[in-house]
């Protein structure tokens, strides 16, 4: 009889020590976090798995796979709320916001490494971790800045600001979504949406704007000029009971370029603003040089770019 219950305890023993062989690794010797990354991490740990014939590519793949838990679970959706913005300028205002965050991703995912290696038939596996903490303290403190920005600007209570703040507002809700996979808590905004609307539609009924370009101004510049000035809630009027006159007067010069085929052309753009009154309240100039093989040619060159001058210095023309 003692002889039959040592073997039952024996085997009972064997059994558990399999058991717990299992727990950290497969049957067949492979480690766990080949199929669950999460297994090879801990609590304070975002981990992921890569494969390749060398262990350098199988840890690119390995980070690649971590920056991809950032892109692919979560769905964003960006927030324009009552801003009459068109589609074309809502689309590039979502490419700057999504740039500038996968550029502070990237940063981010730099402070990764690489945990764990294993190989099986000559493939190559790595396991790469992040550290929740450390990453979560990165993002908290870009959040602050950019709520110290907001509030800044908000206080000015001038609504030629409503697109930075859309963007900046835009910016923080997809960081703190990175926030939020990480720590599942995220951090409380400061300027809500609504408030971004109420300085919009409070002020002054929505002042009227009247804009006169010089009759050689690019139609595609004036067309994108009110755009801009529409979506931030002024009202374009062609009379002359406005509250703000903006004056667009374009020039263009020949320059000499020793190129056969191709011409340099100078394109001078001065934008003015005027009050009720009629007095100058502010105003800038943009100059750029392009060659091309006729004026249009060399215009569209630079288009891209007077258009982006025209917009981050709008708030020089003091329309308060």
């Amino acid at each position: 009889m003692k002889i039959l219950e040592m073997t039952v305890l024996m085997a009972i023993l064997f059994g558990c020590s399999q058991v717990s062989k299992k727990s950290n690794s497969t049957i067949e010797g492979e480690p766990n976090w080949l199929y669950s990354p999460k297994d090879g991490c801990s609590d304070s740990e975002l981990c992921a798995s890569g494969e390749g014939s060398t262990y350098t590519e199988s840890d690119s793949h390995a980070k690649k796979a971590l920056a991809g838990i950032f892109e692919t679970k979560i769905k964003s959706e960006f927030h324009f709320s009552k801003q009459d913005f068109s589609n074309e300028e809502k689309i590039k205002i979502q490419e700057n916001v999504e740039e500038d965050v996968n550029l502070q991703i990237e940063y981010l995912l730099k402070g990764s490494n690489i945990k764990s290696r294993f190989e099986k038939n000559e493939i190559k596996f790595s396991l790469a971790k992040l550290d929740i903490g450390q990453a979560g303290s990165i993002i908290r403190t870009e959040l602050s800045k950019i709520d110290d920005e907001m509030q800044s600007i908000y206080k000015l209570g001038n609504k030629i600001y409503i697109r930075k703040l859309i963007i900046l507002f835009n910016k923080r809700e997809l960081l703190n979504e990175k926030l939020i996979l990480l720590d599942n808590m995220g951090s409380p905004r400061k300027i809500k949406i609504s408030d971004i609307n109420n300085l919009k539609f409070s002020q002054k009924n929505n002042e009227k704007l009247k804009i006169v370009p010089s009759d050689d101004m690019p139609s595609v510049l004036v067309k994108k000029f009110e755009e801009y000035l529409v979506s931030m809630g002024f009202v374009l009027t062609k009379e002359n009971t406005h509250n703000f006159l903006i004056k667009l007067d374009y020039k263009k010069k020949d320059e000499y370029l020793n190129v056969q085929g191709f011409s340099r052309y100078g394109f001078s753009i001065n934008i003015d603003a005027y009050d009720g009154q009629s007095k100058k309240i502010g105003g800038y100039a943009i100059t750029k040089v392009s060659s091309g093989r006729n004026e249009q040619d060399a215009f569209l060159k630079v288009r891209k770019v007077i258009l982006k001058d025209i917009e981050n210095n709008i708030e020089k023309l003091n329309l308060n």
